[in-house]
């Protein structure tokens, strides 16, 4: 065993009795089944009991998302795996379903975080991954794949 499986569960009830209280910077999302620090506006996930250091309960956040088919992923690699910029991949996949301005998107920049000019997104044309397109601000680029929304 090794990682997380050898780590015991909370069993110290503490994260329920703070996030029972109003006033709390502890919430539990029932529908996620995951307890997150609230900090003017922004909420971290907690994987661990701040008081016992056991482990708390595993979230069910990857169960909203369908797992990308190796087919799709083989597909994005062939058609954009060479690509160099935004055109390269304009031109490999067209028009995306959506596009952000990385200035206006993050208001609130985290140190060590990406920096990117723009992103494409492509949602509709593959049924089990959604892909992102950042183009960095030296003109190059880089992409990530994800599932798609299941609710």
């Amino acid at each position: 065993m090794s990682g997380s499986e050898d780590i015991r569960e909370c069993q110290c009830g503490e994260p329920q009795r703070w996030a029972a209280k109003s006033n709390s910077p502890i919430e539990f999302d029932a529908r996620l089944n995951e307890f997150h620090l609230v900090y003017q506006g922004a909420y971290g996930l907690l994987r661990y009991c701040f008081v016992c250091g056991g482990r708390l309960p595993e979230s069910r956040r990857g169960e909203l998302f369908s797992q990308p088919s190796e087919t799709e992923v083989e597909e994005v690699r062939r058609l954009i795996g060479a690509a160099k910029n935004l055109q390269d991949v304009l031109a490999a996949l067209g028009k995306p379903d959506d596009t952000f301005d990385g200035e206006t998107i993050r208001k609130n920049p985290v140190a060590n975080e990406l920096q990117w000019q723009r992103l494409l997104r492509y949602s509709s044309r593959w049924k089990t991954l959604v892909l992102d397109v950042l183009e960095l601000p030296e003109g190059g680029i880089t992409y990530s794949v994800s599932g798609q929304y299941l609710g």
